[in-house]
């Protein structure tokens, strides 16, 4: 994403809305951060899970600027599996996740 596409989306996805400069704030944290450390950094996410984002990795900082990247239907998945469900999904950098019961404990 560029630097303008990036700002534009920040400024306008509905979960930013009510806090527009903690998402800015969110964005040149990383842009600097993601810079000065090497490798991947470790960011807490949604009811606790722990991801590793590395630049480039347009999705991940998506959901870390604004809290779910593609809002509408990653939204819709969060409020309709319930505990026991199962999910299994493949990202976009064609690298399976691990599968496991939603609502069970993240392996660690």
């Amino acid at each position: 994403m560029n630097m303008l596409r990036s700002l534009h989306f920040l400024w306008n996805h509905p979960l930013n809305r009510h806090d527009r400069l903690a998402a800015l704030s969110r964005f040149l944290r990383w842009q600097i951060g993601s810079r000065l450390l090497p490798g991947p950094i470790v960011y807490s996410w949604i009811g606790g899970a722990r991801v590793l984002i590395r630049r480039g990795e347009t999705g991940m900082t998506g959901n870390l600027y604004a809290g779910l990247h593609e809002f509408a239907d990653m939204a819709y998945l969060l409020h309709v599996l319930r505990a026991g469900d199962f999910l299994s999904m493949w990202v976009r950098m064609s690298v399976p996740t691990p599968c496991w019961p939603v609502g069970s404990p993240v392996p660690e």
